[in-house]
């Protein structure tokens, strides 16, 4: 095109201004070839396609479209690609041109043939998914933060940690990876801080940890707000909830250092929670809020979480009984439950602590505990005279083993 520009330029320049036309064109510069050769391989065109095109009918369809044939072996045919097809610089755009003219119609179609690969189930992606979905359907909103932190973000909590220096940092708020993800979970809590639509706020994100020699994939989880009472309980339905729905039981809490509190399932450690008062606060620039922040390890959940399983709906009724024991303050509503399970009992279905009181009524350093107790059989109703047995048994193991006393009679 622009050869052919410059010839009618050079027309118009001779027939308004006089001027005279040389008899060949004059290139300023270097003179590069400007004709571009692209080879067809023959058995490249039967295997591309999949159809048995003869060579002469491929060659015929290129010609046709201005491609001009300058070399042909047994193997494969040589063209130089036309100046206004700029589209068209590789073995492929040629075989589409091939195949665009023959027909697409006319190419049959086949299944691919080979063996398809078996899927694998990542266990750690599925529980990934399902804590998602979990915390998703509480009203938790996941976020995502930067994996790098300053020094004095990562030992606010924690003190002379191994911490992973990063060679060529942006800045100094970014010159580590991060140990753990309560640094990013109060960043966010800090930018959110004028939310008001709801008494408390939710975000939760699941990412890596990090240390010199390993990386731990972990799901973290902050309930801030300006009501104590409110992010309590949100913080504890949430984690009730998250436990029950990945089949985690046997959940029991011991209290860690810097009012740290470690969850365990069974004899294992899974995870941690922490509140979080105002002074905390402060140093990320949130005032007057509180938090509760709780963080899994992925690979914990990943070998506690059983599947669920579920079983035939009851034929016959359930009963239910309170028992409303008076115990020292030391004694953990843990502790509770583990006593009440080295009680066997075919009859029992499950046992919950409902309410834990303090105060008025109670000597100092006591408080009450009340657990609902639910009965319930397969195959026939039960008497009262089984429910009392079992009661009778979990009052006595309650006294001797915690020293409680039942509400009822006194303190």
């Amino acid at each position: 095109l622009a050869e052919e520009a410059a010839d009618r330029a050079a027309t118009l320049i001779a027939e308004v201004s006089g001027g005279e036309v040389l008899k060949e064109r004059v290139d300023a510069g270097e003179k590069k070839d400007k004709e571009k050769k692209v080879a067809l391989g023959f058995e490249r065109l039967k295997s591309f396609l999949g159809e048995n095109i003869s060579v002469d009918r491929a060659i015929s369809i290129l010609e046709s479209l201005g491609f001009k044939t300058v070399a042909k072996t047994k193997e494969k045919a040589e063209f130089i690609v036309p100046y206004w097809r700029l589209d068209v610089s590789i073995e492929e755009d040629l075989l589409e041109e091939v195949a665009r003219i023959y027909g697409y119609g006319n190419i049959p179609s086949t299944l691919p043939e080979g063996t398809l690969p078996v899927y694998e189930k990542n266990e750690r992606v599925e529980i990934s998914k399902k804590i998602r979905d979990i915390l998703t359907a509480l009203g938790f909103f996941e976020v995502y933060s930067y994996s790098f932190t300053s020094k004095e973000k990562a030992e606010i909590f924690r003190k002379n940690i191994d911490l992973v220096h990063i060679a060529n940092s942006l800045s100094q708020e970014q010159e580590y990876m991060r140990t753990d993800l309560l640094g990013s979970m109060l960043e966010i809590a800090a930018k959110n801080k004028g939310y008001k639509s709801a008494d408390v706020l939710k975000v939760y994100e699941i990412a890596s940890t990090y240390s010199t020699n390993s990386e731990t994939l972990k799901i973290s989880a902050l309930v801030f707000g300006r009501n104590k009472e409110a992010v309590l309980e949100e913080e504890k339905g949430s984690l009730e909830t998250l436990c029950s729905q990945l089949g985690i039981y046997n959940i029991s809490l011991k209290i860690g250092l810097n009012g740290q509190v470690k969850i365990f399932s069974g004899q294992k450690e899974i995870g941690h929670s922490v509140y979080l008062d105002n002074e905390k606060m402060v140093q990320f620039k949130v005032k007057w809020q509180r938090a509760c922040f709780f963080e899994f390890d992925i690979k914990a959940l990943e070998e506690v979480s059983k599947p669920k399983k579920f079983k035939q709906i009851p034929r016959f009724p359930s009963s239910e009984r309170d028992l409303t024991f008076v115990v020292e303050e030391k004694v953990t509503v843990a502790e509770i439950y583990e006593t009440i399970d080295k009680i066997k009992s075919g009859i029992r279905a499950g046992a919950e602590v409902v309410n834990v009181y303090r105060g008025k009524g109670l000597p100092e350093g006591k408080k009450s505990i009340s657990v609902r107790f639910i009965y319930q059989a397969k195959d026939r109703t039960l008497t009262d005279k089984e429910v009392d047995d079992d009661q009778t048994a979990i009052i006595k193991k309650i006294k001797d083993a915690l020293g409680g006393t039942l509400r009822s009679e006194g303190s």
